[in-house]
Parts: C-alpha cells; sequence; structure tokens
C-alpha cells in the first residue's frame, strides 16, 4: 500500500506489489529478482513509464503526465484460447476493464 499511496494511486494493483517486493531488499522476492537482473530503481521507472505518470514532486501534488497516445489497447489472453480485448481512451478506463476480467 506504501508503494500505491507513494504514487498517489487510489487502487494497490500488480506494479505496487513489484515495486513492494522490490523495496524490501532482504526479502526471498526481492533476492530472487535481483538474482534475475531486475534492479529496483529501473523496475519503478518502467513502471511509471507504462503507467504514464510521474513520481509526484511533494506529497499531494500529483499530476499524470499526458502522453502523445490516442488510445490504449488491452487484450488479456486465458489459458484456455480464449480472449478478452478493449481500446480505451485513458488509463483508467483500461484500469477498470482489466479489473472487470
Amino acid at each position: 500500500m506504501s508503494e500505491a499511496r507513494e504514487l498517489n494511486h487510489s487502487y494497490v494493483g500488480t506494479e505496487h506489489l513489484l515495486l513492494g517486493l522490490l523495496r524490501e531488499e532482504k526479502g526471498i522476492a526481492a533476492q530472487v529478482l535481483t538474482a534475475a537482473g531486475l534492479a529496483a530503481d529501473g523496475a519503478r521507472a518502467e513502471v511509471l513509464r507504462l503507467l504514464g505518470t510521474e513520481k509526484p514532486a511533494a506529497p499531494g501534488r500529483h499530476e499524470p503526465a499526458l502522453r502523445d497516445v490516442a488510445s490504449i489497447t488491452v487484450e488479456i489472453r486465458y489459458a484456455d484460447g480464449s480472449s478478452a480485448r478493449g481500446e480505451f481512451w485513458g488509463r483508467e478506463h483500461a484500469i477498470r476493464f482489466l479489473k472487470r476480467q
């Protein structure tokens, strides 16, 4: 939750869990991920890039960085071969779609 709070997100997603695992440097998960070549700083930068956000400069002053993206396409492929796909005009709409799946 601290990762989500730090980024002023109103939800806890897998990206926050990943960053939280990496933050706990002495934990087994962090050690495995680090041994596999994942660095905490690099993972954080990539998560922020993928979310289209920047870390807030000061607490409570979070503003998403707008990207030159017309839409976001999300496709989920299930183990049984079926899939779900959607095109969205904003990150929050795509996240809601993913939560329903």
